[in-house]
């Protein structure tokens, strides 16, 4: 799995050209670029593809999705002509490049309390972008400060609910920096790896496999059956139960506004051997 991305290119699916493919799948189209520089990259080959229809608003049902195979470089960006329909299959988000991004502040736009908030902590892209939420960015560094510092919380549980949140919402961003963060907490490879499932996840303790089921259902529908809720009383009580959907909704909005503002990655380690942003 290690350097691989099963990439998705969204082919047009006309009458003609969808009998052409459907008896030779083309390659999917994929450019890559890495800290700057671009080129195209044409896929080796097909792993596998399937088809997917969609009805839109005033239009007519259409879409093929190629399931490719690529080893881009690390960290690589990738432009597809649909961006909003990439899926990627049992691997990691990608980054994807946008015509239109919300710009980080520069410093000559954030007040001296803001600069002081971000000194105080790691200078990464989210919390720049945060920063610039201004009358808002303090409650917004509090509520962090209180989800990777609470009591009780298993931090490599923590670290895996925001790997799971990332995939689930396909935050790239948000993978790429708590991927090493993961690491330095004490996750193992299998468990980071376990967390790109496009199902269930599977094989792992028992306390991985049950907050990783109320990851998908609070990411997918915005709220918990009851079973997975009684699991997490059963085995952390109210309070910990509390804490834990807190700290799964907290990362589910935070992948949001990642996705949201288009914050793009980190162009140097700037986790190193941290635990947390803060």
């Amino acid at each position: 799995m290690t350097g691989w991305r099963d990439m998705a290119s969204l082919v047009d699916s006309s009458a003609e050209h969808e009998r052409a493919f459907l008896d030779d799948p083309p390659s999917a189209r994929v450019s890559s670029r890495r800290l700057g520089d671009s080129g195209p990259v044409k896929l080796p080959a097909i792993r596998s593809w399937s088809r997917r229809r969609r009805k839109r608003s005033g239009q007519e049902a259409r879409s093929t999705i190629v399931i490719g195979r690529v080893d881009p470089e690390p960290h690589a960006k990738l432009r597809i002509d649909r961006p909003s329909e990439i899926h990627v299959m049992n691997m990691p988000p990608v980054f994807v490049d946008h015509d239109v991004v919300v710009p980080l502040p520069t410093d000559g736009e954030l007040t001296e309390a803001a600069k002081a908030i971000l000194r105080a902590g790691a200078p990464l892209n989210v919390s720049r972008m945060f920063a610039g939420t201004e009358d808002m960015f303090k409650p917004i560094a509090d509520l962090i400060g209180a989800v990777f510092t609470a009591s009780g919380i298993d931090v490599r549980l923590r670290e895996l609910i925001i790997l799971r949140c990332a995939k689930k919402l396909n935050s790239a961003y948000e993978w790429q920096a708590n991927a090493v963060m993961a690491k330095n907490v004490g996750c193992s490879q299998e468990e980071i790896d376990a967390m790109c499932a496009d199902g269930p996840v599977t094989g792992l303790d028992q306390r991985i496999v049950e907050m990783s089921a109320a990851c998908d259902e609070l990411c997918t529908d915005a709220t918990l059956s009851d079973g997975t809720l009684a699991r997490l009383i059963a085995r952390y009580g109210n309070t910990g139960a509390r804490k834990y959907i807190l700290t799964i909704s907290w990362f589910n909005m935070l992948s949001r506004f990642l996705n949201g503002c288009r914050v793009q990655p980190e162009t140097q380690d700037n986790i190193g051997g941290r635990t947390s942003p803060v």
